[in-house]
């Protein structure tokens, strides 16, 4: 295993990640609780009602938390990209609540829970970084729970693309063209629809001029109206900003939703 320091120099998060912070302040994890972890694709990092023993760093890949529901199917809770905080319930000596695995090969770094605790009182960087980077996960989550109460469907589709574009600028990636790491049942999951209608969509914001999809990969055609559909609120009289049904083609599609987010831009 590569000691703390040594992995940290290398990495492209450093001035962002919690961790690179103690090594920035003289203050890296000791070798016997650091943890450096190579995910492979469906690899799961962490089981719900196991003791969360490490709080981990996403350093590469995207990974997501989720549940079992009695049935036995999936519930996703959130989708973690680089930079972004897994398992922080090891902070507090507590059990896992979610089930944690990579949707693409993945790279994540950590430190025990306790010795977390002990250098959040010790180095005010790591506390920074940590405080912020807790702060961004539940102002996701929020924004996240917002739009399940609130938006319909195209909305809903239109909102985590935007996110996900956003988020991939600040990481220095290609923001407005990239591959979706996630099968459609997942995406479909965590937005709290079936698979049709997020196909349904996807279809529907292609025809509107915003998007282009082919298989997993998403180009986004005009960032700045998604983002508008994406935080635009419901029409008066509760009406919705995307047909249930639609048998026009893609210019009257197209036209719909231009006059639509027209209504909902006025309405604010």
């Amino acid at each position: 295993m590569r000691e703390p320091s040594e992995t940290c120099q290398t990495c492209y998060l450093r001035k962002a990640c919690p961790i690179g912070s103690l090594v920035d302040a003289g203050r890296a994890p000791a070798l016997g609780t650091f943890r450096s972890r190579k995910l492979a694709s469906r690899e799961t990092l962490l089981q719900a009602g196991q003791p969360a023993r490490s709080l981990y760093v996403v350093r590469s890949g995207m990974l997501k938390s989720y549940a079992i529901t009695t049935s036995g199917g999936e519930h996703v809770r959130a989708l973690h990209l680089p930079g972004d905080l897994v398992g922080i319930d090891a902070v507090m000596g507590a059990r896992c609540t979610s089930f944690a695995g990579a949707l693409e090969p993945s790279h994540v770094c950590g430190i025990e829970g306790p010795e977390a605790w002990s250098l959040a009182g010790a180095v005010p960087e790591f506390r920074r970084r940590l405080v912020g980077a807790l702060s961004q996960r539940i102002e996701r989550g929020q924004d996240h729970a917002c739009a399940l109460a609130r938006l319909p469907a195209g909305q809903r589709v239109a909102a985590l693309l935007s996110e996900l574009s956003l988020r991939f600028a600040r990481l220095g990636y290609a923001c407005h063209g990239f591959e979706l790491k996630f099968p459609r049942r997942d995406m479909a999951n965590y937005l709290g629809l079936t698979v049709e209608t997020v196909s349904r969509a996807v279809t529907w914001l292609q025809g509107a001029g915003l998007v282009s999809s082919r298989r997993t990969c998403i180009v986004i055609r005009d960032p700045e109206r998604l983002s508008a559909l994406a935080h635009a609120r419901p029409l008066a009289g509760g009406a919705r900003t995307w047909p249930a049904r639609s048998r026009a083609g893609p210019g009257a599609r197209r036209s719909r939703v231009e006059a639509e987010s027209g209504v909902l831009a006025d309405s604010r």
